[in-house]
C-alpha cells in the first residue's frame, strides 16, 4: 500500500513537470516570435531609412554633378543610375548641354522645361518608369539620338515628326502596338529599335524609309513571323523580325 501511495504521489508531480515544461516551451516560442516580429519591424524601418539616406545621397551627388557641369561649362551630363524619381530642377538651367544621360533611374515623367535645352543632341531616358511619351521632347529639333527603351510606353505621338535631325530612336521593351503615321517623315532616321514590344505588323511606309539602315523587331507577336525576311534595299538594311 505504501508503494502504491508513493507512486500515486509521484505521478502527479511528474505530470505537472511535463505540463510546466511544455508551457515554458510555448512561452519561449512566443517570446522568440515576438522578438522576430520586432526584429523584422526594426529591420524594415532600418531598410526604409537606409533607402531614404541613399536617395538623399544620390540627390546630393546629382547636384554635385550638375554644379560641376555648370562650373566647367561642360556640354555633357551623366546622371546614370542615381535613383532619381524626377529630373533635378537645376538640370534645365544647363541650356548648353548637348548630351544628357538619365538612364537607369525611376523617372516617371519629363516636365515641359526640357524644351529649354534646345542644343541637346543625345537624350538618354532608358530604363525608367515613363508611361506617357514626353511630347515636349518633340520640340528639340537638334536631337539626334533618343533612347526611351525599357519604359512603359503605350504610344508614340505624331509630333515625333518634328524631330527632324533624329538618327537613332530606341523604343525597345515597352508596350507599343502601333507607330505614328508621321514616323516616315524622319528623313535622317538610321536606326529604329522596336524589339520586344506588342507589334503585330509594321507599315511598309516605315520599312521603306530611305534613310533607315537598321530596324529590330524580334520578340514581337507579328502576324507574319517572316514579315521582313529580306533587306528592303539590298545589303544596306539589317532587319530582325523573329517572333518569339
Amino acid at each position: 500500500c505504501r508503494g502504491r501511495k508513493a507512486r500515486s504521489q509521484v505521478e502527479p508531480r511528474e505530470t505537472l513537470t511535463v505540463r510546466e515544461r511544455r508551457q515554458g516551451e510555448i512561452q519561449q516560442k512566443r517570446k522568440e516570435k515576438r522578438r522576430g516580429i520586432e526584429w523584422n519591424r526594426k529591420g524594415s524601418r532600418m531598410a526604409r531609412r537606409r533607402r531614404q539616406l541613399e536617395t538623399m545621397e544620390d540627390r546630393e551627388l546629382a547636384k554635385i554633378e550638375i554644379n560641376h557641369a555648370r562650373e566647367s561649362f561642360s556640354r555633357t551630363l551623366y546622371l546614370y543610375s542615381f535613383n532619381l524619381h524626377s529630373i533635378p530642377e537645376e538640370t534645365f538651367s544647363l541650356t548648353a548641354l548637348t548630351t544628357l544621360h538619365l538612364g537607369s533611374n525611376a523617372i516617371e515623367e519629363v516636365p515641359p522645361r526640357i524644351k529649354k535645352m534646345e542644343r541637346l543632341q543625345y537624350l538618354g531616358l532608358g530604363y525608367n518608369k515613363i508611361s506617357t511619351f514626353p511630347v515636349h521632347i518633340c520640340s528639340l529639333s537638334s536631337l539626334k539620338q533618343l533612347y526611351l527603351y525599357r519604359n512603359f510606353l503605350v504610344s508614340v505621338p505624331e509630333l515625333i515628326s518634328h524631330l527632324s535631325s533624329l538618327e537613332v530612336l530606341s523604343l525597345y521593351e515597352n508596350k507599343l502596338e502601333t507607330l505614328p503615321r508621321s514616323l516616315p517623315s524622319l528623313h535622317q532616321l538610321k536606326t529604329l529599335e522596336l524589339h520586344h514590344n506588342r507589334f503585330t505588323q509594321v507599315a511598309s511606309t516605315v520599312l521603306e524609309m530611305p534613310s533607315l539602315e537598321n530596324i529590330t523587331l524580334e520578340g514581337n507577336p507579328l502576324d507574319d513571323p517572316m514579315l521582313i525576311p529580306y533587306s528592303m534595299r539590298g545589303e544596306q538594311m539589317c532587319v530582325l523580325a523573329v517572333s518569339e
